[in-house]
């Protein structure tokens, strides 16, 4: 949470005091409600108190095992009498210098007569420093140094730990509303609050997709209706094919529903492109049978006429279009199995429903005579127009396409993977932006990518941590923007160094340390009586024999609860995992910068087995690798399904080669798309391609199949095509219509998908009817008249 003042406000005193009024209002609420302590497992700014208290009880009496062996030898150089009467003396010195440089040194001295805390390592310094009361007052305190607020002063940072994960999404959205509500009703000042992190835009992404879906397919489902009524000229028509499509689309999802409880955010997109797909085939269906009935036959003559006719096409187009789905189910990405599982069953419903229900629906309202039906669906003339001048539709559009083909070679002509991972979050997105803001804005914060650390025992854990935490503070991890390093390896001393360190106490009496520290203090200007609790820290310092261990933070909860599992911790076992935070100096939005951070790092930690770099970043990593990888391996597994299921269908190679033209059409100018737009690969748009697949064939298997079910002339081929074209251009425009509704969506992934796949469905179509169907007309035999 970032609560920051109004413009105009003055970041002073009095404004800093503000925001940590706010604070404590906002803990107090939280920890006061019931519903709040359900959610919200602890609410903190600037610094744990519980982390200034392991600190100063645990860490600051047992220092001497978390020194190097230099800072050990030199701790007991420094407690010999000589040498602390030697610092005793330059201390008095010191303070005696004039002016703010002595008053300064004067603080110095006070708190750490023996320069003790020099020896302390880099990454303990602050621990400690907080522990001893070295940094000043807490941020709770009025008028303190507060580490919690912006650089300009004018921010706070508010920190809330749930109790489940940000993954959960439901969650996510509970306690985003939660601590919203609770900022708001602390909110009496006037105060910008604002919420970040990866709650909030779980919580965002949740709502938004939730939203996205239910209007992307209101939007799908008015477009094709609109559609249906222009070609068809009758709205009884397009409520058929529309409840038909439905029903079955419901019953395949329905299906799908008894094994999966939850989907992935692109398969919840799904329905509007089901919506585009599911209605072609009773397109195809109510095309022939209007056809049936124009030439006399009854209802019931004209669906078994019309079912004669398109079964075998349907059956194959669903299966093809299936195929195309079924290419991304030995993906490693769950987001992508569910959405193929998903789309695979509502097509099988659809498939289902129209040989099913059409049939019946038809029966039952269409109960006039044939008289009264029109002659087919409009732009039956089409195959006319085509047929009339075959050779130069073909010639035109394969020019068209080798130009676009030209310009997209001439820029490399394979789209380049996308390398900024905010496509895949909704725009315009509050949270992400804020979570931005605080990783500049706020000291101490940074992009922080988690290691997960796995042992055989607790003490073998925390010595593979201090492993760990040495090798991402190396040079190499320093030169891809790594500032720091924290976890248990920070409040814990490695276990190895425990003897060494007992050596060298050995050498080192407590005793007398203290007798010679209180001798040289009576000899100075200093008042003894100020340095009681130093004295007792000194003897504890140096008598201390027996190190922490991992035991000792469970009596800190709040430690405790950030670096080990709730499993072991609610189980009261000894922790063998736990997780260390690597600060970067900058967000890994982009894709170089963020595969190198990665490499870096994982070829740091190789040597350590049980040490997985982890987070969003790394799952981003791997998600790339996977589309990279799966993508081949789809476009590969849906070419071979489709082409073997055709050639089961059709029997010949030329008529599969024939229907294969308008995905190869498809396929090309998808490609020069994508490239002349700059539209780049991510994990969503990159399923547009074997889709395609499966999909761009639907146009050129209902040709063929008119073209092989004809006399075998051009006059006999028109009447077949003129009723087969419309239906082609209606199918490829509904599919169209399902895709584009996903352009109402707010992710940029999501929308480039449905670009994509519409852009190559409607080049599949202008393959269909202007290149495949004037083949079609060229290989049929000439009559007396053309």
């Amino acid at each position: 949470v970032v609560v920051e003042l109004p413009e105009g406000r003055a970041a002073d005193d009095a404004g800093r005091r503000e925001l940590v009024e706010f604070a404590l209002r906002f803990q107090a609420t939280l920890g006061s409600d019931p519903e709040a302590q359900r959610l919200v497992a602890w609410a903190r700014f600037g610094r744990d108190p519980e982390f200034a208290r392991f600190a100063r009880e645990v860490m600051l009496p047992s220092g001497a095992f978390y020194l190097d062996d230099a800072a050990l030898q030199e701790l007991v150089r420094r407690m010999r009498p000589d040498r602390v009467r030697e610092r005793i003396a330059r201390n008095e010195t010191l303070i005696a210098a004039p002016g703010p440089a002595g008053g300064a040194l004067a603080d110095g001295v006070r708190n750490d007569p023996l320069r003790l805390f020099e020896l302390i390592p880099s990454e303990l310094s602050a621990a400690v420093g907080a522990g001893s009361g070295r940094e000043g007052r807490s941020i709770g305190s009025a008028g303190g140094e507060a580490t919690g607020f912006s650089g300009d002063g004018r921010a706070l940072l508010i920190q809330i730990g749930g109790r489940r994960s940000s993954s959960d999404l439901d969650f996510a959205v509970q306690l985003t509303d939660a601590v919203a509500s609770r900022a708001s009703a602390s909110n009496t000042t006037g105060l910008r609050v604002d919420l970040a992190g990866p709650s909030a835009i779980a919580a965002t992404t949740s709502r938004v997709i939730r939203g996205d879906a239910i209007v992307t397919t209101l939007a799908s489902v008015a477009l094709l209706y609109m559609l249906f009524v222009i070609f068809y000229r009758r709205w009884m028509a397009a409520l058929l094919i529309g409840w038909v499509a439905v029903v079955g689309i419901l019953a395949g999802i329905g299906v799908f529903a008894l094994f999966a409880s939850a989907v992935s955010p692109l398969a919840a997109v799904i329905a509007a492109l089901l919506a585009g797909l599911g209605v072609d085939y009773g397109i195809h269906f109510m095309s022939h049978y209007d056809a049936c009935r124009a030439q006399g036959l009854d209802s019931a003559s004209a669906s078994i006429e019309a079912f004669r006719r398109m079964a075998l096409p349907i059956v194959t187009n669903c299966f093809t279009s299936i195929f195309g789905f079924a290419s991304l189910w030995p993906s490693d990405t769950q987001m992508l199995r569910d959405f193929a599982v998903m789309g695979a069953s509502g097509l099988l419903g659809a498939l289902a429903s129209v040989f099913v229900l059409m049939p019946a629906m038809l029966r039952l309202f269409d109960r006039g005579s044939h008289a009264g039906v029109p002659g087919g669906p409009r732009f039956g003339g089409l195959a006319d127009i085509v047929a009339h001048r075959p050779r130069m539709w073909m010639t035109s559009s394969l020019v068209v396409l080798s130009v676009a083909v030209g310009a997209a070679g001439l820029q490399g002509f394979i789209p380049t993977l996308e390398s900024d991972l905010t496509v895949m979050h909704p725009r315009p997105n509050r949270a992400l932006d804020v979570t931005g803001e605080v990783v500049t804005r706020f000291s101490g914060q940074g992009e922080f990518i988690p290691v997960e650390v796995r042992a055989e025992s607790s003490e073998a854990l925390v010595a593979k941590a201090h492993d760990a935490a040495r090798a991402l503070r190396s040079e190499a991890c320093q030169e891809v923007g790594v500032v720091g390093v924290s976890g248990l390896h920070q409040l814990l001393p490695d276990p190895r160094g425990v003897s060494r360190a007992l050596d060298g106490l050995a050498e080192a009496d407590a005793e007398r340390a203290v007798r010679s520290f209180d001798a040289a203090l009576a000899e100075s200007v200093f008042d003894p009586s100020y340095y009681g609790a130093y004295r007792d820290m000194l003897r504890s310092l140096l008598s201390s024999r027996q190190p922490p261990a991992v035991a000792v933070l469970s009596t800190f909860p709040s430690l405790a609860e950030r670096l080990f599992p709730a499993s072991a911790l609610d189980a009261g076992t000894p922790p063998t995992d736990t997780v260390i935070l690597v600060r970067l100096s900058s967000p890994l939005h982009d894709r170089a910068q963020r595969r190198r951070t990665m490499d870096v790092l994982d070829k740091a930690l190789a040597p350590f087995p049980g040490v997985t770099v982890a987070g969003v970043a790394a799952v981003s990593d791997e998600l790339e690798d996977a589309t990279r990888a799966s993508l081949p391996q789809a476009v590969a597994i849906s070419v071979v399904l489709v082409i073997g299921w055709l050639l089961i269908v059709f029997r010949k190679p030329m008529d599969v080669c024939l229907a294969l033209i308008p995905l190869v059409f498809a396929a090309l100018a998808t490609v020069a798309f994508m490239v002349a737009t700059k539209q780049k690969f991510n994990p969503m748009n990159s399923v547009a391609i074997p889709l395609l697949d499966g999909i761009a064939v639907d146009a050129g298997v209902f040709l063929v199949s008119a073209a092989r079910a004809h006399s075998g002339t051009r006059d006999g081929l028109r009447p077949h095509l003129r009723t087969t074209a419309p239906a082609v251009l209606l199918a490829a425009t509904t599919t169209m219509t399902g895709f584009g509704a996903l352009w109402f969506t707010h992710t940029p992934a999501i929308r480039s998908f449905g670009m994509v796949a519409a852009v190559g469905i409607f080049a599949s179509m202008c393959g269909a009817l202007f290149v495949l169907m004037p083949i079609l007309f060229g290989r049929a035999k000439r009559s007396e008249q053309v």
